[in-house]
């Protein structure tokens, strides 16, 4: 019986956990902060230093924009300080600044945005799943520590 309640106990737990824990939701958060939820797994997408990316967020670079600075850096081989730079110097263009590189437009396209961009929200939310889960556990152990004993 106690197993029962404790499976019990841990699903209805989860699904509370989940709807407290997570990515913030645009109605909930500004752009601002939606886009900073991604910038820990766009960095390890890309190689770099996760404050690099929220450097370039906080600094008001959009979301799509950094994620072509991201992408003009890999296909570079400079690195991102470096592409940011260049970035800034040639008034935020980023066709320039890919030119200046010799990086090709379809690098750096809508389309290689999108899915840098949607693999970073799966990302995202498998990493929130999974602390969701482990909190809901933990909570749920330490609440039953003393039934089964």
């Amino acid at each position: 019986m106690v197993q029962i309640q404790r499976s019990a106990l841990l699903s209805l737990l989860f699904i509370v956990v989940l709807g407290t824990v997570g990515l913030p939701r645009p109605s909930e958060a500004g752009l601002a902060d939606s886009a900073k939820a991604l910038a820990g797994p766009l960095a390890e997408q890309f190689g770099v230093p996760a404050s690099a990316v929220t450097g370039l967020l906080e600094s008001g670079i959009s979301l799509d924009s950094v994620t072509q600075l991201l992408l003009v850096s890999q296909s570079s081989g400079s690195g991102l300080d470096a592409v940011s730079k260049l970035y800034r110097e040639s008034g935020n263009d980023i066709d320039d600044t890919a030119t200046k590189l010799d990086v090709d437009a379809a690098d750096y396209s809508q389309e290689r945005v999108t899915a840098a961009i949607d693999e970073a929200k799966s990302q995202a939310q498998a990493d929130a799943t999974e602390k969701a889960t482990k909190g809901a556990g933990d909570a749920l152990d330490s609440a039953l520590g003393g039934l089964n004993r």
